[in-house]
């Protein structure tokens, strides 16, 4: 069984670049989405786009969940917007009226919700779901146990 990054990866993922980041993403994504009932998949075409990492469902046609990654220190604001242009693109028919998508920068990473006028964030907070509209970072081994549990719920959150 996969286990989640260490510090010493949180580390690499400061220092080494998008591709070392998003390898740490892919491993967590494939802990979170397992096969065969699900696969990630890289540079996937996404209308005219292709995130760095895309979640399917095995069987069924389309995007499940979008990830795109950059390297540590890029921006976030720029990096929101670009989650959010997958989440306009992603099934409109995966979630009940719902779209999610991820952003990873470096080591950090963001978790998104998007209802079809509004991006969120989502975040674990004593120990409930919680959606902001004010951005919600999260550190990939300082909030492990958040992160997991918010993909967790967006995957459950598949109709």
């Amino acid at each position: 069984m996969a286990t989640w990054p260490n510090a010493a990866i949180a580390t690499l993922m400061e220092t080494c670049g998008e591709a070392v980041s998003n390898a740490a993403w892919n491993a967590i994504l494939n802990i979170v989405f397992p096969c065969p009932t699900y696969l990630v998949a890289p540079e996937q075409r996404l209308d005219s786009s292709r995130p760095d990492l895309t979640v399917y469902i095995v069987g069924e046609n389309g995007v499940f969940f979008p990830f795109e990654g950059k390297p540590a220190k890029f921006s976030w604001e720029k990096l929101g917007g670009e989650v959010l242009g997958y989440c306009i693109a992603a099934r409109p028919d995966a979630f009940q009226g719902y779209n999610y998508g991820m952003g990873g920068n470096g080591p950090e990473c963001i978790i998104c919700e998007y209802d079809g006028a509004n991006m969120r964030y989502l975040y674990i907070h004593e120990g409930e779901l919680c959606q902001s509209d004010k951005m919600h970072v999260l550190h990939i081994f300082r909030d492990a146990a958040e992160i997991l549990n918010v993909l967790e719920f967006v995957r459950g959150a598949h109709v």
